[in-house]
């Protein structure tokens, strides 16, 4: 039974921020601090299984910042930036990747006080700019070109994995449509991922690879995210 006792998670959060709104400007940043206690936490044990355990406490701040103007009637500019600082400030319960001796005993952990939690990038955001132009009496024509980016990041469970980092990468898009001036029907072309960066969403070791490979090796499986692809959209509104 005790394998599947955990804490309730408890968390203290503090925020504050500043908008300020004009005709053809918006800008608006805010702090924000969150101090977790027995943040649960969801760890693969090497073989088939996956345990939540408590990390005994984890702090997660940061600032976020977004801002758009508008530049004569057609042109609107917007972007966003984040620093984000998310560590845990007490966790000695951590799985230890292949070929990482454990430091924590009883149990076979790995300490990961002070480590970065997945999927918490130091810095993200994006820029996009909007152009809109009638053309003629009944028609609009579109175009919106944008980019995100991200810092490096890890996107497995266990922590100091260094095979499981995703590198720091920079993504375009674009959108250029026809369409009626009313919004009532439009023709699009659509690219995502136009420099066609290859990004990982989520890893993690596969089941069993340590057993497969008599504790000689291990094996890790990843989810990436779409690489470069092109649509074609038609809407109407009825």
């Amino acid at each position: 039974p005790g394998t599947f006792f955990f804490r309730p998670e408890t968390a203290n959060n503090y925020e504050v921020g500043l908008k300020y709104k004009s005709r053809n400007l918006a800008v608006s940043v805010n702090y924000y601090n969150t101090k977790y206690k027995d943040l649960q936490t969801l760890t693969f044990d090497g073989g088939i299984g996956f345990n939540v355990n408590n990390a005994s406490a984890a702090k997660v701040q940061g600032v976020e910042g977004e801002a758009r103007v508008s530049i004569g009637d057609h042109l609107q500019l917007s972007g966003s930036l984040a620093y984000l600082d998310f560590k845990y400030t007490d966790w000695r319960q951590g799985q230890c990747p292949f070929g990482t001796a454990p430091n924590v005993q009883p149990g076979n952990f790995c300490n990961y006080t002070g480590t970065r939690a997945t999927f918490a990038p130091k810095w993200s955001g994006n820029v996009a700019a909007d152009f809109s132009y009638p053309v003629g009496d009944s028609l609009k024509l579109s175009l919106n070109v944008n980019a995100d980016f991200s810092s490096r990041y890890q996107t497995n469970a266990t922590l100091i994995d260094p095979s499981s980092y995703q590198e720091g990468y920079a993504r375009i898009g674009a959108r250029l449509a026809l369409g009626n001036i009313d919004d009532k029907w439009e023709i699009a072309l659509i690219g995502r991922n136009l420099n066609n960066r290859r990004i990982i969403l989520t890893s993690g070791a596969l089941p069993l690879a340590t057993t497969l490979t008599g504790n000689t090796g291990v094996a890790n499986t990843a989810i990436f995210d779409r690489p470069r692809n092109i649509a074609l959209q038609a809407s109407v509104k009825f």
